[in-house]
C-alpha cells in the first residue's frame, strides 16, 4: 500500500466522492458503459468455459448476466 501524502490523499478523496456521487445518483441503465445484453460475455463464456455448471462470479450485480446465464442454451 502506498501512503499519500497531503494534496494527493485529497484529491483521491475528491475523485472518490465524485464517483461515489455519481454511482449514486444515475440508474444502471442510465450510464454509457452499460449493455441491455452481455453478448460478448456470453459469447467467451460458452467459448471458454463450455461446461455450463461451472461457477460464475457476476461482480457487478447490475448487468444483465445472470438471467441470460440462466437462459444460456
Amino acid at each position: 500500500m502506498v501512503a499519500l501524502a497531503g494534496s494527493d490523499r485529497l484529491d483521491v478523496m475528491q475523485k472518490a466522492d465524485h464517483w461515489e456521487f455519481f454511482y449514486r445518483s444515475k440508474n444502471f441503465d442510465a450510464v454509457s458503459w452499460c449493455a441491455p445484453h452481455l453478448g460478448e460475455s456470453l459469447r467467451l463464456l460458452e467459448q471458454l468455459c463450455p461446461y455450463k455448471q461451472a461457477a460464475i462470479a457476476d461482480v457487478c450485480g447490475e448487468s444483465t448476466l445472470i438471467g441470460d446465464l440462466l437462459q444460456w442454451h
